[in-house]
């Protein structure tokens, strides 16, 4: 039978691929790991000093570890990984995109909050979506339950859960 630590390291060595991973850095209570992945596309004319336009993405990627999560504290995590997002977040004048994800593994979830991280939104505009805009991305792993779920956004988060553990 696997274990929330085994999960994990398969987890991050699945996104080590795309991702840099901090292990040591504060992040939010739960919180063990977090992968940071950036990407910039440029157009340019000439030369690389004549820019055209420039996007920049990011998407930061938290690892979350519990044994019994109920509604309170997958809200206190929510919230919690939505202000530690929103920090890393740099506006300027490149600026597409930063999508904060939780990826959560757990032994066992409440009902009330799997209904509650399930229906989770957060998506926002940076000044009109002139700057950008931010959305919250959630999907996990009950082990003891086995089910893997996610919110609407965090569909993509889900498939990969899905491609890596088999129930």
């Amino acid at each position: 039978m696997l274990t929330l630590e085994a999960c994990l390291d398969k987890l991050i060595l699945a996104y080590s691929h795309s991702y840099n991973i901090y292990h040591d850095i504060p992040l939010p209570d739960k919180c063990a790991v977090l992968g940071e992945y950036h990407d910039r596309t440029e157009n340019f004319v000439l030369s690389k000093r004549a820019v055209v336009y420039a996007m920049e993405t990011n998407d930061y990627v938290y690892f979350a570890l519990s044994e019994h999560l109920n509604r309170a504290e997958a809200e206190k995590l929510v919230n919690e990984v939505l202000e530690d997002g929103q920090k890393r977040i740099d506006l300027h004048k490149d600026h597409m995109c930063s999508i904060i994800t939780i990826i959560l593994l757990c032994e066992h979830l409440d009902k009330d909050a799997k209904k509650f991280l399930q229906r989770f939104r957060y998506y926002h505009n940076f000044k009109l979506g002139l700057k950008g805009w931010s959305e919250m991305r959630i999907a996990g792993l009950a082990l003891g339950d086995k089910i893997i779920f996610s919110n609407s956004a965090g569909r993509l988060a889900k498939k990969t859960l899905k491609s890596n553990f088999r129930f």
